[in-house]
């Protein structure tokens, strides 16, 4: 009995290191072809091989990375950072993983992500990159003027400047102040004097924190206050939000609440969005966000990459509403008349990466106040970013 005992004990040891020894023969095999594929620069084929071995069972670090690599020179952005948030998450040691995680949170314009691993770089890396800790980011200048085709309703103009700020390497304060000027005219309003002539100066403050808690979950909050003079009526609209985002290497969701006081009652806003990026850059996207405060509110945006530098978006926003907030909060959207129907289009060119351009041209179906009636508004937008 022991004798038998004993084989079969040889036996499983056997067995157990052919098995041993077939599985370092493949990945052997997958590590010379890989690096031959990959010293040959024939990046389709690596990666398809990398997916076809990969699904096989034989998984290892060289071979993401050089996936990645392989991904990142097609301008697939998204898989190559997934490819090198696995090797990443596998050994955190690894420099080039970490690099080039960083890289292409950057190439998918997700910052504040590439903000977060930039902080474990070796500071020689991140001197080599010129980043820094503490530094103005961005600085924004924007200018409207909204046409609206009704008597009642004078044009309106507005601005607003705004300045981006990296606080660390984990959290990022965006600060802006707008003015908005418009004159309507509205008899319905009894209780307001002068109800022909009523002037909006309307001055305003706004402010968002976010913060990284790691590479793909971000947490945010912010306050934004409006001073709304109404002839003899003033209104102090304050609103507080917060909000989650995670970000995948092609997927981005994002999830927000807002609360607070616009004119003589209290507001509330659920909102959500959902970013695709199909092509696995900033080539093509699609934003699809969904709002509900006292209407459901759905938009939906796609953008089209159509010169090196030039980026083509278009925008629909359907739902009725006289109370809207956007853009994280940027835009309070605050009209006596309901909005209908929003349709619009944008376009987003870059100087040197240092500038950019934006154009923008929306039209806008809506309904005078207290009344069926409908009248169209025609907006223009124009804007200049500084990136430092």
């Amino acid at each position: 009995m022991r004798t038998k005992r004993i084989i079969w004990l040889l036996i499983l040891c056997l067995r157990g290191s052919m098995v041993f020894a077939q599985e370092v023969s493949k990945e052997q095999v997958a590590d010379a072809h890989s690096y031959e594929l990959y010293t040959m620069q024939q990046w389709k084929e690596l990666l398809t091989f990398g997916k076809t071995t990969i699904k096989h069972g034989t998984d290892f670090s060289l071979l993401r990375m050089r996936m990645g690599y392989a991904a990142l020179m097609l301008g697939k952005y998204s898989q190559s950072l997934k490819h090198y948030e696995k090797t990443y998450m596998v050994d955190h040691r690894n420099a080039f993983a970490l690099y080039y995680t960083y890289l292409n949170e950057l190439y998918l314009n997700n910052t504040l992500a590439a903000r977060y691993y930039a902080g474990k770089m070796k500071e020689g890396n991140r001197k080599a990159e010129k980043l820094k800790q503490y530094k103005l980011s961005s600085v924004q200048l924007e200018g409207s003027y909204k046409m609206p085709q009704s008597a009642d309703r004078g044009h309106g103009t507005y601005l607003r400047l705004g300045a981006d700020l990296h606080l660390g390497y984990r959290f990022a304060l965006q600060q802006s102040v707008g003015y908005f000027n418009q004159t309507i005219s509205e008899t319905s309003m009894t209780g307001v004097t002068n109800n022909t002539k009523i002037a909006i100066a309307q001055k305003e403050y706004y402010g968002q924190l976010k913060f990284a808690a790691n590479g793909k979950l971000t947490i945010s909050g912010g306050f934004h206050y409006v001073y709304t003079p109404f002839n003899n009526y003033t209104y102090h609209n304050t609103i507080g939000f917060g909000g989650v985002s995670y970000n995948m290497p092609s997927v981005h969701l994002q999830a927000m609440v807002h609360s607070g006081k616009i004119g003589d009652s209290s507001y509330h806003q659920v909102d959500g969005a959902v970013t695709l990026y199909p092509l696995g850059n900033t080539n093509l996207y699609t934003i699809s966000k969904a709002a509900y405060g006292k209407d459901f509110i759905f938009s939906q945006i796609a953008g089209l990459k159509v010169r090196k530098n030039i980026w083509l978006e278009g925008n629909v926003t359907t739902g009725q509403y006289t109370i809207f907030l956007d853009h994280d909060d940027l835009y309070l959207f605050n009209d006596i008349d309901t909005k209908k129907f929003k349709v619009g289009c944008s376009a987003y060119i870059t100087f040197a990466k240092k500038m950019m351009l934006t154009l923008n041209y929306c039209f806008e179906k809506k309904q005078h106040y207290g009344t069926t009636d409908l009248f169209n508004q025609h907006s223009t937008t124009g804007g200049l970013q500084w990136n430092f």
